[in-house]
């Protein structure tokens, strides 16, 4: 099976570390020191890169944590209390439809939602029912998911944020976003950069207890 539509064979728990590139398109969306929570931390790569832009992570989990400052705990268990003193989830989400869609459902209830996805999933049947929640779809284009190959994914992909509430979605496209050309290089031409570029997901204290590991199916 192939992983985030590529020619390479799927990672175990769909682990595809976030690309600064991709993360480039939603900077202008976020207020200048956003305090998120990751909910699929992986290895803390879409944590550096947000904290390089002057963001700051207060929270971060993983079924399957690769880096120590990410706690080991299902998503899925996160309550209202978990969640005290963010703003918003930032994550990429597994695209696998049946871990996504419960992801989906649980995470928006607790805070505002914004997650990487495939662009073609919002015009689905089964991205219905979620589309309602939806309030933007920001677009990325393709994403290099694999590190130190030349091939992107197969698909495009894009940020979307997901509301509690049912909502109307408004589309940015690329051309709105030719503004961050240079952002790659100079992370401080966005309003609230005041962070350096190197990783400082390890600095943060997360106030989530750790739980016993579960298996998604």
């Amino acid at each position: 099976m192939m992983g985030k539509r590529s020619n390479y064979p799927r990672i175990s728990k769909d682990f595809y570390p976030t690309p600064a590139k991709a993360v480039l398109p939603l900077l202008p969306f976020l207020r200048p020191g956003t305090r998120f929570i990751e909910p699929c931390g992986g290895d803390g790569a879409l944590i550096s890169h947000l904290e390089a832009h002057g963001h700051t992570c207060v929270g971060a989990v993983d079924i399957e944590p690769r880096h120590r400052s990410i706690v080991a705990r299902d998503a899925l268990t996160l309550t209202t209390t978990d969640v005290v003193g963010a703003e918003c989830f930032i994550t990429n989400l597994p695209w696998s439809r049946p871990v996504l869609h419960p992801l989906l459902a649980h995470l928006k209830g607790l805070l505002p939602l914004w997650t990487i996805i495939d662009s073609n999933w919002a015009h689905t049947i089964q991205a219905g029912p979620h589309m309602h929640y939806c309030s933007q779809v920001v677009s990325i284009g393709r994403v290099r998911w694999i590190p130190g190959t030349s091939s992107d994914g197969k698909d495009d992909a894009s940020w979307y944020r997901f509301e509690a509430v049912p909502t109307e979605t408004i589309f940015k496209g690329r051309a709105a976003l030719s503004d961050l050309r240079s952002v790659e290089h100079n992370p401080t031409s966005v309003p609230g950069a005041t962070a350096s570029r190197h990783a400082r997901h390890h600095q943060y204290s997360s106030p989530m207890t750790p739980k016993a590991k579960e298996t998604k199916g």
